[in-house]
């Protein structure tokens, strides 16, 4: 009977301890072609929809981007997404983002400015 006791205390403390509901995480994206608010604005958009990206206690999104440095930082749930899920959809709008190319069709279509 202790036996039986013991394991299932051991099973219900390791089904709470793994039980988790977000894992937060930082991602840093060099943007080069990040040169004004028009492709800052096209950016934060886009992951505001993207599945996974945190947000605060007003319901934004917790995307970050500094023109100066040409950086986008977004925390995002890594149960929910990746950090090269984040940056596929930033290359997706035509913007390099760290290793990953624009893409090409979607490149063209950016204001002149972004480009």
């Amino acid at each position: 009977m202790k036996r039986i006791v013991f394991i299932s205390a051991c099973l219900l403390m390791v089904v709470c301890c793994s039980c988790r509901k977000t894992r937060p995480r930082e991602v840093r994206v060099i943007v080069p072609e990040l040169n004004g608010p028009v492709c800052a604005e096209l950016i934060r958009e886009a992951l505001v929809r993207s599945d996974g990206i945190l947000r605060d206690t007003n319901n934004l999104a917790r995307v970050v981007i500094d023109l100066e440095k040409k950086l986008v930082v977004v925390q995002y749930d890594s149960l929910r997404t990746a950090n090269k899920n984040i940056e596929h959809d930033i290359a997706a709008l035509g913007f390099s983002a760290n290793d990953i190319p624009p893409n090409a069709d979607a490149r063209a279509r950016l204001p002149p400015d972004c480009r």
